[in-house]
């Protein structure tokens, strides 16, 4: 049954403005290149933007983190598995990571690993109260949960 949801939001991804699908999947594992036919690219946020982060001055982070996303996705026509996206909610890169993935998917086919919880239609990350905590209701793309 959730084989059949990814496969079916994955055929959909190039008819929607935002092309991003969150899997909520809660440590369980899935091998996303059996069910997608092309090719697809893993990338780990916290490697590249933390290995790049270190040539810019901390004032010009949040200015800098969607280019260095956007430069390690080479191709439009592909299919994006962006895992390991922790350094997002990172309170010193000021970004707002929904918003940062929505920007990337309009040009980009983006399947992201949701670190964090799906409850009520919420994206979360973190506990309340702690620094990196983050929530979202108003988000465009698809969410998967198991």
């Amino acid at each position: 049954m959730l084989r059949q949801k990814i496969e079916k939001e994955i055929k959909q991804l190039d008819i929607r403005w935002n092309k991003l699908i969150f899997l909520c999947l809660n440590n369980l594992t899935i091998d996303l290149k059996e069910l997608y036919n092309g090719e697809l690219y893993e990338i780990n946020i916290n490697l590249i933007v933390s290995e790049a982060l270190i040539q810019i001055p901390k004032n010009k982070y949040p200015l800098q983190i969607e280019n260095i996303i956007n430069n390690s996705l080479q191709t439009q026509n592909e299919l994006y598995y962006l895992n390991y996206i922790d350094i997002l909610f990172s309170p010193e890169l000021r970004v707002d990571p929904i918003r940062l993935l929505e920007n990337l998917s309009k040009s980009n086919k983006i399947i992201v690993n949701w670190p964090g919880n799906y409850v009520d239609e919420t994206l979360t990350y973190a506990e309340y109260g702690h620094p990196e905590y983050y929530e979202c209701h108003d988000y465009k793309g698809k969410v998967i949960e198991n």
